[in-house]
């Protein structure tokens, strides 16, 4: 401690015996960083928070006939749409940054040059953070906001497609549990025209025989009741998702 303070005392007058030498190399130093400050490159970084909406619509449709997508990492799945040729070729060009490149070795350089510069992470449980730094600001936010937009333009292409997927799906179970049905009442009328005396109760086996395709019958028409409610119900859901990314496309226009 004395040590210390013996040292600050003979700086101070060290110091104040050598003031001017102390101004000019204090303003030598200050005149050096506004110098560096002034050559050093600048950099400009933008970015935009993206909701992503977990709610599947198919999910209590499907009734573990199908398998919603599930996203563990958002911001990994983000980088993989975000990333691909599509979006990134889209970006590079309406940006300006293949105006004068000419072989595929420099459009390689310069998607490269993009993706290192940008930066998607997981800033909460159903939140995207894109992240891009440029020295040029213009172009920094005009790169950040075609990410997000085309983003979310490919979700919700996806979107739509999976809900068309499940559609499909349910409304080939329609026809399977009508085809079902037209089976089972076929039969029964055979069996009535080759039986005309058989009635329930009249013989053991010819009852059971008419209790288990009466049992098939009603069976079959509660599962074509069923798939056709989901049936209309998806083709609601599909009509308001065609209203959501036609309103989408108005408003980007």
């Amino acid at each position: 401690m004395l040590l210390s303070e013996q040292f600050i005392r003979v700086f101070l007058l060290e110091a104040f015996r050598h003031r001017r030498a102390m101004v000019w190399m204090f303003a030598v130093i200050l005149i050096g960083i506004v110098l560096v400050g002034l050559v050093w490159p600048k950099r400009y970084t933008s970015y935009t928070t993206i909701l992503v909406d977990e709610k599947n619509i198919i999910e209590p449709l499907m009734q573990g006939a199908a398998v919603p997508t599930g996203v563990a990492d958002r911001a990994k799945l983000a980088r993989e749409v975000i990333f691909g040729r599509k979006i990134m070729n889209q970006v590079l060009t309406e940006t300006g940054r293949l105006a004068n490149v000419t072989t595929p070795d420099e459009q390689e350089e310069v998607l490269k040059k993009v993706m290192r510069q940008t930066d998607i992470s997981n800033v909460g449980r159903n939140l995207i953070k894109i992240q891009y730094w440029d020295d040029n600001p213009e172009r920094a936010y005009r790169t950040t906001k075609l990410f997000a937009d085309l983003f979310i333009a490919e979700s919700l292409d996806a979107k739509v497609a999976e809900s068309k997927a499940a559609f499909e799906f349910i409304d080939k179970q329609v026809q399977e549990y009508h085809e079902k049905l037209a089976r089972a009442e076929a039969a029964l009328k055979e069996f009535r025209s080759a039986n005309l005396d058989a009635q329930p109760g009249s013989d053991a086996d010819i009852a059971a025989r008419l209790n288990a395709l009466t049992a098939r019958i009603e069976e079959a028409s509660q599962q074509l009741r069923e798939a056709e409610i989901k049936k209309q119900s998806l083709e609601r859901q599909l009509s308001g998702e065609a209203e959501v990314v036609s309103a989408a496309s108005r408003e980007n226009q």
